[in-house]
């Protein structure tokens, strides 16, 4: 008897610890190979909650070149603040991730309209 296939939600933290992208808790269930810069950036800001630069870089599960790379440019666009030794969101950065929640919402709606067209035309084209 074959074994059924894990769901998404099950596989996706052994993907994630590969590298691999899936969507947040955004009702995304794709699984694609890289992430963009906007959710790069997006896994840095929700993070920045008081952690220290290595805790957030763990959290936004990137490696050390490309977090600092992306931390550093969230500090010049004031995205994010350093105090002491911890780093935290300012309000243009929550600004940011609401826009960022907004697109992803947007593009599941999209997503789900193009499915919806598909199941229309399937085998009538």
């Amino acid at each position: 008897m074959r074994e059924k296939e894990p769901k998404v939600q099950e596989i996706s933290s052994v993907l994630i610890n590969r590298g691999a992208k899936y969507y947040d808790s955004y009702a995304h269930n794709e699984i694609r190979k890289k992430r963009d810069c906007y959710e790069v950036m997006f896994s840095i800001l929700k993070n920045c909650d008081g952690k220290k630069k290595t805790k957030l870089m763990y959290a936004a599960n990137l490696n050390y070149g490309i977090f600092t790379k992306y931390l550093s440019k969230l500090e010049k666009l004031n995205y994010i603040t350093l105090r002491g030794d911890e780093y935290y969101l300012t309000e243009k950065g929550r600004e940011y991730i609401t826009k960022y929640k907004e697109y992803i919402r947007c593009m599941t709606e999209f997503e789900n309209i193009k499915k919806e067209l598909d199941t229309l035309f399937v085998g009538k084209i």
